[in-house]
């Protein structure tokens, strides 16, 4: 089950959306879906993040910071020991 969690980034309403291993085994992917324009989030072309480290290479785009804001606990504490 696909799960989420909500906030407001400049004017639209982002849901972090947990893959987890739906698309690969043994994995615990997610993205991020714009809940105005119905698509997901795109990052220098990449919408699904494989590791919190994959995420991490974006974090000069101005987005990233608001999209951190909305994570679940677990996954911002994982991605804060990676930075």
């Amino acid at each position: 089950m696909v799960q989420g969690r909500i906030g407001n980034i400049g004017g639209t309403m982002i849901r972090f959306i947990h893959i987890g291993d739906q698309i690969k085994d043994d994995a615990d992917e997610f993205a991020f879906f714009d809940t105005v324009t119905s698509t997901f989030l795109s990052f220098d072309g990449e919408q699904v993040f494989d590791s919190f480290g994959d995420f991490a290479y974006f974090a000069a785009d101005e987005r990233y910071q608001r999209c951190l804001r909305i994570l679940p606990e677990r996954y911002s504490l994982a991605i804060k020991e990676k930075i």
